[in-house]
């Protein structure tokens, strides 16, 4: 069930995980896309844990804690967030 949104509210079911590697990269990232969803910040020291290789990557969540998607198009999320998965899949 796709979470209604109240204006400015983030999401559930999107998460970023962002690197946080360089301060500057982080403060744009977090200037720009904190009101959209939810970021974490997390340190190099466990992306081995994570087996991720690319960042920012952006976690789309289902009902049940699942992944169902991650990307690390920001752009096809941001339309997801807009329109859902038709919109979503002419971006990206």
């Amino acid at each position: 069930m796709k979470q209604r949104l109240a204006r400015e509210a983030k999401p559930n079911y999107l998460k970023c995980l962002l690197l946080n590697d360089s301060e500057e990269h982080v403060d744009y990232f977090l200037k720009r896309y904190d009101k959209s969803f939810h970021i974490d910040v997390i340190d190099p020291s466990i992306i081995v844990q994570l087996d991720i290789k690319i960042f920012p990557c952006l976690l789309r969540i289902d009902d049940h804690s699942s992944i169902n998607e991650a990307t690390i198009d920001i752009w096809r999320m941001e339309a997801y967030l807009k329109g859902g998965e038709k919109d979503a899949e002419l971006v990206g």
